[in-house]
C-alpha cells in the first residue's frame, strides 16, 4: 500500500509540474540543446463539453463533468451517490442503515426483496448511454478496510458518429475489522446506442451482471458487545471481539438485458414539435438470492429442519417485460406518450415443503399430507402514459400506469408543475398516488429455519404524497413533502417456536427472536423537510444539509426514523501551485437525533423494526483534503476522527452492530479524453 501511495503521489506531482508555466531561460547563453529539435506541435484542443453527452433511459441529456465540488465529495463512496440519508455499517460494501425511508420508483410488479443488499444494485434509472466526440475513460479507486480495495473502471467510445459503446466494471473487496465480515462485489455493465444518420430510428440497449457477496456474523455477541462498549485494551483488537456466528454468507446475483428502440414516422423540428414515433422496450431480468451456513445456528434463527450439515436457502425471480408505446408532440399542446406493458414473472423455490396439522393445531414439519406453495407465477397487463408541456416559464407534466389484468392491482399517478422565477430560482409542486403490492420476499419465503417460512396475502400499500420545492443550482434547495401511507408492510420481531433443551434452560438461554413480515392496519403520516444551502466568503465556504421528519399515527412504532439529521461542511477551496492544482480541504460534521434504528437480519438481508435500543445522538467528524489536477480528482479522508479525542469508539450503527472506527482512506477519479 505504501508503494501504491508513493506511485500515485508521484504521478500527481509530475502532473502539477507539467501544468505549471516554465520560467523564461536566461538570454546570456544560447540554448544549443533546443536547437537540435524542431518546435513542438501545438497541442490539439479537446472537443467542447457538449460533445460528451450522457443520455438517460428517458432520453434526457446531460454532459460529462470533471469539476471538483462539495457535491462530488459527498458522492465519493461505495454507492457513488450522496448518502446523507443513510448511515454506513462498519465495512465497505456492507449494509446501510436508513435515516430516512428510501422511496423507490414505481414498479408495475412487486420488487424482489432483500432491500438492504438491493441498495448496491444498478436500477434502470442508473444506466446511462453516451455520445462522445472522442473516447472517454474514467477510473475510480478508493482504499477499503483492512485488506482490499474499491475500484470502478469505465470507458465509452463512438466507433462511428451514430454508434456508441460503453463498458463499466466495478470490483470491491474488503476484509473488515471484525470476524467473518468479508465483502465482495463484482459488477459488469455494457451499453450500446445507435441511430440512423437521419435520426428516424434510435436504439439503446444494455446488459448488467452483478454479484454482491457478504460474509455474515450476526453482529456482536453479548460478550462481544460488552467488550466493545466498555473501554479496555482487550476491546481495541476488533478481530478478537466475539460475534454471533462465523459460518454464514449471503449473495445477491442480478442480471438484466434491455433493448429499447424507437422509430420516428415524423421527425420533430428543432423545438421538438411535430413528432410521431412508435417505441418498444423489452427487458429480461433474473435475480437470485442465497443464504449459506455451514452449520445452522438454532439459538439465533430458531429450529432448523436440517440441523447438522451445511445448507443453502435459494430463491429466484425471473421477469420478462414488453412495453409498446406511441409518442406524439403537437405545437402548443404538448408531448404525449401512451403505452401498454405486458409482464411475466416467475418467483419461488425448487424445494417443495409439506406441512400437516396435528390435533392441537400446531404445524408439524416432515409430514407428507399437504404440499405448501413454493412459487408465484403470474402475468400482468398494464396501460399507461405521460404528458409534458411548457408555457414560457411554466411547465407541467403527468404520468400514470394501471394494471388492468392480473392478480396484482398496482396503480400509479403523478402530476407536477414548475415555474421558473427570476434570478435562477425554480418553484415546483407535485402530487403522487401509488398502490403497490409488497415485495415477493414478504409474500412468500422458505428457509431451512422453520420460523422463516411464510405465505402471506397482503393488501397493497397505498401512498399519497404532496410535495413542494424551491431550488437554485448554486444557492439553495428546499424540499417539503407530506405522505399518507396505508397498509404499510414491514418486518417485525416475534418469538421463535424454538424448543429449549433442559441444559439450555439451566444455562438461562433465551428463546430467539426472528423476523416475520407484517402489515400495519392504520394510516401513517410522514412529514419530511429537507434543505441544502452553501454560503461562502472569499476562499472559505460552508455547506449545510438539514432534514426534519415527523411521524404521526404510528401507534405501534413501525416507522422509525430520526427527527433531525444534519450535515455541515466547513472548507477552504482555491488554486495553489501557481494555479496548477485546485485544492479543497475542510471538515464534515454529521449528527442525527436518537431513534430506534431498524435492525438487520442477515438471513433475509432485510431491515426489521425494534423498540429497545436507541441509536444516534453522537457527533461524527471527518477531515478531508481533495484536489484536482487537470482531469484528475484526488481524495484523502480521515473518517470518524472524533474517536481520536474520545479515545474509544463505542457507538452502534444498528442493534449489536458497531460503527466504523477512525480510518484514513485515499482515492482518486481519473478522467481521460483522447
Amino acid at each position: 500500500m505504501k508503494n501504491l501511495l508513493f506511485f500515485l503521489i508521484s504521478i500527481v506531482s509530475i502532473q502539477c509540474l507539467h501544468a505549471q508555466k516554465p520560467e523564461k531561460e536566461s538570454s546570456d547563453k544560447p540554448n544549443t540543446i533546443n536547437r537540435q529539435f524542431s518546435e513542438p506541435k501545438e497541442k490539439q484542443k479537446r472537443a467542447p463539453e457538449n460533445s460528451y453527452k450522457i443520455i438517460s433511459i428517458e432520453r434526457d441529456t446531460t454532459y460529462i463533468d470533471t469539476s471538483l465540488t462539495i457535491k462530488k465529495h459527498y458522492k465519493f463512496n461505495y454507492l457513488r451517490k450522496d448518502d446523507f440519508e443513510l448511515e454506513n455499517f462498519v465495512n465497505i460494501g456492507s449494509p446501510y442503515n436508513q435515516l430516512s425511508k428510501q422511496n423507490s420508483n414505481f414498479r408495475s410488479t412487486p420488487t424482489f426483496g432483500a432491500e438492504v443488499r438491493s441498495l448496491g444494485l444498478y436500477d434502470l434509472e442508473d444506466i446511462y448511454y453516451y455520445q462522445v466526440a472522442t473516447p472517454y475513460t474514467e477510473l475510480f479507486f478508493k482504499t477499503a478496510l483492512e485488506q482490499g480495495q474499491q475500484m470502478d473502471a469505465f470507458v465509452t467510445f463512438n466507433t462511428k458518429p451514430h454508434f456508441n459503446m460503453s463498458f463499466r466494471y466495478r470490483g470491491i473487496r474488503s476484509l473488515g475489522s471484525y470476524q467473518n465480515m468479508l465483502t465482495s462485489t463484482k459488477s459488469f455493465q455494457g451499453t450500446f446506442s445507435y441511430s440512423l444518420p437521419n435520426n428516424k430510428y434510435v436504439v439503446n440497449g444494455h446488459y448488467t451482471n452483478e454479484r454482491l457477496l457478504n460474509n455474515e456474523n450476526g453482529g456482536l455477541s453479548d460478550a462481544g458487545l460488552d467488550a466493545f462498549l466498555n473501554i479496555g485494551e482487550e476491546s481495541n483488537d476488533r478481530a478478537i471481539i466475539g460475534v454471533e456466528f462465523e459460518n454464514a454468507e449471503n449473495t445477491l446475483d442480478a442480471r438484466r438485458i434491455l433493448f429499447d428502440h424507437e422509430y420516428r414516422f415524423v421527425k420533430p423540428d428543432t423545438l421538438g414539435n411535430g413528432k410521431l414515433a412508435l417505441n418498444h422496450q423489452i427487458e429480461y431480468a433474473k435475480t437470485t438470492y442465497w443464504f449459506t451456513q455451514t452449520t445452522p445456528d438454532e439459538t439465533y434463527f430458531g429450529t432448523a429442519q436440517q440441523s447438522d450439515d451445511e445448507f443453502t436457502d435459494e430463491v429466484i425471480l425471473q421477469e420478462v417485460k414488453n412495453k409498446l408505446g406511441l409518442s406524439f408532440t403537437f405545437k402548443d399542446i404538448g408531448a404525449f406518450n401512451l403505452f401498454t406493458r405486458y409482464s411475466f414473472f416467475n418467483y419461488g423455490y425448487d424445494n417443495l415443503y409439506v406441512v400437516a396439522t396435528d390435533t392441537d393445531g400446531d404445524s408439524v414439519v416432515d409430514s407428507y399430507e399437504v404440499a405448501v406453495t413454493n412459487r408465484i407465477i403470474d402475468r400482468a397487463l398494464s396501460v399507461g402514459g405521460s404528458y409534458k408541456n411548457s408555457f414560457k416559464s411554466f411547465e407541467v407534466a403527468a404520468d400514470f400506469e394501471n394494471i388492468i389484468d392480473g392478480n396484482f392491482s398496482n396503480q400509479f399517478f403523478q402530476g407536477r408543475a414548475s415555474y421558473q422565477l427570476n434570478s435562477g430560482y425554480k418553484l415546483q409542486a407535485g402530487y403522487q398516488i401509488k398502490s403497490e403490492a409488497p415485495s415477493f420476499m414478504k409474500q412468500l419465503y422458505q428457509s431451512n429455519y422453520i420460523d422463516y417460512y411464510w405465505d402471506n396475502q397482503f393488501e397493497n400499500t397505498l401512498t399519497n404524497t404532496l410535495s413542494v420545492a424551491l431550488q437554485h443550482d448554486k444557492r439553495i434547495s428546499l424540499k417539503a413533502s407530506y405522505s399518507l401511507i396505508d397498509n404499510y408492510t414491514y418486518y417485525d420481531r416475534v418469538l421463535s417456536s424454538y424448543q429449549l433443551t433442559q441444559d439450555e434452560i439451566d444455562d438461562e438461554i433465551l428463546v430467539p427472536m426472528v423476523s416475520s413480515p407484517s402489515q400495519y392496519s392504520g394510516t401513517l403520516g410522514v412529514l419530511k423537510l429537507k434543505a441544502f444551502n452553501e454560503v461562502g466568503y472569499e476562499h472559505f465556504r460552508l455547506a449545510n444539509t438539514i432534514m426534519f421528519q415527523q411521524i404521526s399515527g404510528d401507534e405501534n412504532n413501525v416507522y422509525n426514523v430520526p427527527s433531525f439529521v444534519t450535515r455541515n461542511s466547513l472548507y477552504y477551496q482555491g488554486k495553489v501551485f501557481q494555479k496548477a492544482m485546485f485544492l479543497q480541504t475542510g471538515i464534515d460534521f454529521k449528527w442525527f437525533s436518537k431513534y430506534y434504528a431498524d435492525g438487520y437480519d442477515p438471513l433475509i438481508a432485510e431491515y426489521y423494526i425494534q423498540n429497545e435500543q436507541e441509536i444516534g445522538g453522537y457527533p461524527m467528524l471527518d477531515l478531508f483534503l481533495n484536489a484536482r489536477v487537470r482531469q484528475t480528482r484526488i481524495y484523502f479522508n480521515l473518517e470518524n476522527f472524533h474517536n481520536l479525542f474520545l479515545g474509544q469508539n463505542n457507538d452502534l450503527v444498528a442493534p449489536n452492530y458497531a460503527s466504523r472506527d477512525m480510518l484514513l482512506r485515499f482515492g482518486l477519479v481519473w478522467n481521460f479524453f483522447l
